[in-house]
């Protein structure tokens, strides 16, 4: 049995499992959870809805808050917004190619790894 090339062994143990992982994710209800990973996508389809309505960004933005942080402090606040702002400042400069969601896929990506060796 031949080894298969190592593209072809990471989309079937890391990629796969990364895509299934990331559909669950993006689509269940993150009103607790203050990953920044987690809350991006909800901050982008309130933006969309409050530029697409016709808000001022403040109005945008305190309504997130108010939705899926009602509990964070001001600093907190800023906190996560400076966090969105290096997410998209590394995606828009190619720094990163993707934004991972879950720890989860971390670990997936860990079980697998000792696969990564030189052929």
């Amino acid at each position: 049995m031949s080894a298969q090339p190592k593209l072809t062994r990471f989309n079937q143990n890391v990629l796969s499992k990364y895509q299934v992982y990331n559909s669950i994710f993006m689509t269940l209800p993150f009103d607790t959870i203050t990953k920044t990973g987690a809350l991006l996508p909800l901050f982008y389809e309130t933006c969309n809805k409050g530029f697409t309505a016709g808000e001022n960004p403040t109005t945008i933005v305190n309504s997130f808050f108010k939705k899926y942080q009602a509990r964070r402090s001001d600093k907190s606040q800023i906190n996560l917004l400076f966090r969105f702002i290096q997410v998209f400042v590394r995606l828009l400069s190619g720094q990163e190619a993707s934004l991972i969601v879950s720890h989860e896929v971390e670990e997936a990506i860990a079980e697998v790894q000792h696969l990564n060796v030189k052929e």
